[in-house]
């Protein structure tokens, strides 16, 4: 009978993939920082300085994704094309593809839901400059980051 209970308790509780998906929704701010290795690269500044951190921005809705990043003093989009989602339960991937100017971009973000206000996420970036030259050694980008839910999106206190 305990046992039953327990399970019985434990199903009312548990809440479904689709129910953790939606909970993705919302305003996400945070920074990504460097991935240590040698096979990924790091954005420069205008001086040929690695940024220290990468201001980032995501707003997630039942169907679409827009990712922003702080660009002189602005909120910019990173991929001229929409960004497309696949979500299962806490877990989403986040993808743009995108021709301009001689190349193709691959942008992807990987994140989970770690509570109810936190994002873990990966973000990595492959550019082929299919028309031109190669400037740099490197032409994939990656980091790391958490973000933290904005309070604009809150649930008003209703209970997730």
């Amino acid at each position: 009978f305990l046992l039953l209970c327990l399970f019985s308790a434990y199903s009312l509780s548990a809440e479904t993939l689709e129910e953790l998906s939606t909970k993705l929704n919302g305003e996400w701010h945070g920074e990504l920082h460097p991935v240590d290795c040698d096979e990924v690269g790091w954005p420069e500044n205008a001086a040929g300085e690695p940024f220290d951190a990468l201001p980032l921005q995501l707003v997630i809705t039942d169907e679409h994704v827009d990712v922003l990043m702080l660009h002189e003093y602005e909120w910019r989009s990173v991929c001229d094309e929409p960004f497309q989602i696949n979500r299962l339960g806490p877990n989403a991937v986040l993808s743009c593809l995108a021709s301009r100017e001689g190349r193709v971009e691959s942008w992807a973000y990987s994140v989970t839901r770690t509570d109810r206000d936190s994002l873990r996420l990966f973000w990595y970036k492959v550019v082929n400059n299919f028309e031109r030259p190669r400037d740099r050694e490197l032409s994939s980008f990656a980091g790391v980051g958490t973000l933290i839910r904005a309070a604009s999106f809150d649930t008003g206190g209703r209970a997730e």
